[in-house]
């Protein structure tokens, strides 16, 4: 799990706070996470019913997604989005350099060949279902769309 604080500059200054048009740009690209995860689920799903008795109701996909160990791949994008969030509704207190850290958080999920590196689990299972599913790839290339 990631943790954002806020952070000095090295001359001591106190950081800019969060500007308007970074909480849009915050509020926009978890918009886009949701719809990416909302894939990513589905895809699981998919895997977990092909192996499994179907999923029956919305509250026992909950507890699959909260506590199945082969959902929990999908808790580190989940962790991501509610950080997102808090960051947007939280006060003056959040700078522009925490925003730009959750940021590069999610850009490393998503985008290979950056300097924060998913776990491997994540990652093939991220892989696999990019290449299972072309609702993953559309919403993964709005979240990449969101982080240019």
């Amino acid at each position: 799990m990631y943790i954002v604080t806020p952070k000095l500059r090295h001359h001591g200054s106190v950081p800019a706070p969060l500007s308007d048009a970074s909480r849009a740009h915050l509020r926009e690209l978890s918009r886009r996470l949701l719809h990416l995860h909302k894939a990513l689920l589905d895809v699981q799903r998919r895997d977990h019913d092909a192996d499994s008795l179907p999923v029956r109701s919305q509250g026992e996909l909950l507890q699959l997604v909260l506590n199945d160990p082969e959902f929990a791949w999908l808790r580190t994008l989940s962790t991501l989005i509610v950080q997102l969030d808090e960051l947007v509704h939280t006060d003056d207190l959040t700078t522009e350099d925490d925003a730009r850290m959750l940021v590069e958080r999610v850009r490393g999920l998503v985008q290979p060949g950056t300097d924060v590196l998913p776990s491997p689990d994540f990652t093939d299972r991220y892989k696999a279902a990019l290449q299972a599913s072309p609702d993953a790839v559309i919403a993964h290339g709005a979240v990449i769309a969101a982080l240019s």
